[in-house]
């Protein structure tokens, strides 16, 4: 019975994944590398189990609010304006909306609506700051910045070497990023 539930599971999590792929090919790739990075972080940080899923699932689906985002933002070369900005910034809420009533996903679901909460109070879509983040979206936005920063995306030509995003995430620990979590994951890319 339980492998069967967490096939189900599983089977889910990939439904969502190619709903995101499918509304936005150019990050194809993109939520399974959030979703290997936050992994090796969350061993290095001795997660337990239950939370290792979670974390998965919500770095897997992090970016499932964007299939609520017009194509036209997503797929925009040029900077978005400010009301363009603010339409892409509800991806988050999008996202929980999508999956919070689902049970398996409900913490996940909290996790992926804080993923661009910042240290410094001034993310969203909540502005929390510090240790009112959970540590699982905290592991998540370190993860994501830095393939964002990694990849080559639709809205910029120059993708950073793995040092040069290291070296801005450290530059970045402690306003926008947990300190605890870049130096782990620094140490990981180091190691690779």
């Amino acid at each position: 019975m339980y492998i069967m539930k967490k096939t189900t599971e599983i089977n889910m999590v990939r439904a969502f994944l190619n709903f995101i792929e499918i509304k936005d090919k150019y990050t194809k790739g993109h939520c399974q590398r959030v979703a290997k990075y936050s992994m090796l972080i969350g061993e290095k940080m001795k997660l337990g189990e239950n939370d290792l899923r979670q974390l998965k699932y919500a770095a897997l689906l992090h970016d499932i609010g964007k299939i609520g985002i017009p194509k036209d933002i997503l797929k925009k070369k040029e900077r978005l304006h400010e009301r363009e900005y603010e339409i892409i910034k509800k991806h988050s809420e999008i996202g929980y909306e999508i999956i919070c009533k689902i049970d398996f996903l409900r913490t996940s679901s909290e996790i992926l609506l804080q993923h661009h909460e910042r240290i410094d109070g001034r993310g969203y879509p909540s502005c929390l700051n510090g240790n009112s983040i959970s540590i699982l979206a905290k592991i998540i936005s370190v993860a994501d910045s830095y393939d964002a920063m990694t990849s080559k995306r639709i809205y910029k030509d120059n993708v950073l070497s793995k040092k040069a995003a290291t070296e801005e995430l450290r530059i970045n620990s402690g306003t926008q990023f947990d300190p605890k979590i870049v130096d782990v994951f620094s140490n990981i890319i180091k190691s690779n």
